[in-house]
């Protein structure tokens, strides 16, 4: 502290001492509170092939690596939000578009009883996923699994390739050192990500029949008819052909019912008109573009007029169906 003095005269002529005091505050710059810096990673999910008219899930998985550094406390809370990607939401799922169509999808936590992941800002898909980081030595590292499903009922839903793109924009992991709910980190720091979601619907059809009986008589004085049905259905927009072979007797022109040694003609139709043979030629089979929906095909049988012997007279058809 300097001080300086001198010896003045006073008005009086007596002397005075004066004391000049400099006082001087030194400011040190105090280096700011480090905040934690966190990254998220997450890997793209294949959904591969997608049974539409199965009517059963589908699911995927993607892993997701969080890396924090620079922290200064023990905990890092970090909360997943993941939006609805460019394909936009149905309800309660996101959306992978081919063109024009839509396949529903949604993410889950965990493979058996997740709940749905989503986001503050799309609650009808779910809400954030929150989780607790603990952290040595300042750095923290969390690992996770997406869980991608593709739910049933989605018959309808044409072949194609499907896609969702997820951007930064759509997937952010807000995070705060400490214990935190996800409400409270609204302002908190941020991590996005990317990732996207594939899958594809392949040609499938499903193909149920039932056995024909022409029933019992005493003779066959006149036309016998009767019918039996086929259930089908196939993915939308897969053409398919459905064939009838000719049975034990090899040709669909010449079919037989057998007992033993004796045999009797009979036919297989399309039409009630019994006119259009159902047989193994692409002019004889019965074609048709699946639509996501059961179609029932009635085939028609007659045993024309013949002389036969007693017996119970049987035959097996296989029939054949062609897609693509």
């Amino acid at each position: 502290m300097p001080i300086s003095s001198a010896f003045p005269s006073s008005s009086k002529g007596k002397p005075v001492l004066r004391i000049l005091l400099v006082t001087t505050l030194i400011l040190l710059s105090v280096p700011a509170a480090q905040a934690a810096i966190c990254s998220v990673d997450i890997g793209d999910i294949d959904l591969g092939d997608v049974d539409a008219i199965g009517n059963a899930e589908k699911t995927s998985t993607s892993e997701i690596t969080i890396q924090c550094d620079g922290a200064t406390e023990s905990t890092i809370t970090v909360c997943g939000h993941i939006g609805a990607g460019d394909g936009g939401i149905a309800g309660s799922y996101r959306l992978a578009r081919s063109g024009p169509d839509e396949l529903a999808f949604g993410f889950l936590t965990s493979s058996s009883g997740g709940v749905a992941w989503g986001s503050s800002g799309t609650p009808a898909l779910g809400q954030p996923n929150r989780f607790t980081l603990n952290v040595t030595d300042g750095s923290a590292t969390g690992e996770a699994t997406l869980h991608a499903v593709v739910p049933g009922g989605q018959a309808t839903a044409p072949v194609g390739t499907y896609h969702a793109g997820f951007s930064a924009t759509d997937v952010a992991f807000t995070y705060d050192e400490g214990d935190h709910d996800c409400a409270s980190l609204s302002g908190a720091s941020v991590a996005n990500a990317s990732f996207s979601v594939d899958a594809a619907i392949v040609a499938n059809c499903r193909l149920e029949t039932s056995d024909l009986s022409f029933g019992t008589t005493g003779r066959i004085g006149d036309n016998i008819d009767a019918e039996t049905g086929l259930d089908l259905i196939c993915t939308a927009g897969t053409g398919y052909g459905i064939a009838i072979d000719g049975g034990g007797a090899g040709d669909p022109a010449n079919r037989r019912l057998v007992a033993g040694d004796n045999s009797v003609r009979y036919d297989l139709y399309s039409n009630a008109e019994r006119t259009s043979r159902w047989g193994m030629d692409d002019a004889d089979m019965v074609t048709g573009d699946g639509d996501g929906e059961t179609h029932e095909y009635s085939v028609y049988g007659r045993i024309p007029p013949q002389q036969a012997a007693t017996g119970a007279y049987t035959d097996t058809v296989v029939v054949t169906l062609f897609y693509e």
